[in-house]
């Protein structure tokens, strides 16, 4: 059994696709986050995120149109919160066509970013995800074991998860270093 991705007797089409939508200047820290997705089995097919190729935007298509008919589709937003993304136009335009559309989110803090500067389309009483919290990234996996019906392996859960970690906390304290 692929304890990867398996997804028994579901329809996909029917599944959400995930945006993550992020500035191209945070690419170092949601690269990680993507590849934490990957490594547990989503594919090109769930996952769009703009800065890498294999989940990018197809070739020869136009970015604004792709997106807008993936956001009329059910879709998963993880907004990759930093002063980059605030600065964003594109992130900006995502978050409030999520907004609009009522898009089912979760806010997450990048290294350097503070809860009380949140702002937006986001409802600031959400819980926000913190990277670097075990038991937020098991709530988490939990959710995508629920809704696309994933089998992940504990034990292999255990060291993908342990391994982001290490990786996040490296960002984070080159941050705090730097600040």
């Amino acid at each position: 059994m692929n304890y990867r991705y398996s997804c028994h007797q579901c329809d996909r089409a029917s599944l959400p696709r995930i945006l993550v939508s992020h500035s191209s200047l945070d690419a170092k820290f949601c690269d990680v986050f993507v590849e934490l997705l990957a490594s547990i089995g989503f594919t090109k097919k769930t996952i769009i995120y703009t800065s890498k190729s294999e989940f990018a935007v197809p070739l020869g298509d136009e970015i604004y149109e792709y997106l807008r008919d993936h956001l009329r589709r059910k879709i998963w937003v993880f907004f990759m919160l930093s002063k980059n993304f605030y600065q964003s136009t594109a992130c900006l335009n995502e978050m409030g066509a999520a907004w609009i559309k009522q898009s089912r989110y979760f806010s997450v803090l990048l290294p350097g970013f503070k809860h009380k500067d949140r702002d937006g389309a986001i409802n600031l009483n959400q819980q926000t995800l913190d990277l670097c919290d075990p038991v937020r990234l098991t709530e988490l996996i939990n959710i995508f074991r629920k809704t696309w019906r994933l089998h992940i392996d504990d034990i292999r859960w255990a060291a993908v998860q342990y391994k982001f970690i290490g990786e996040m906390k490296k960002f984070y304290s080159v941050e705090q270093d730097g600040a």
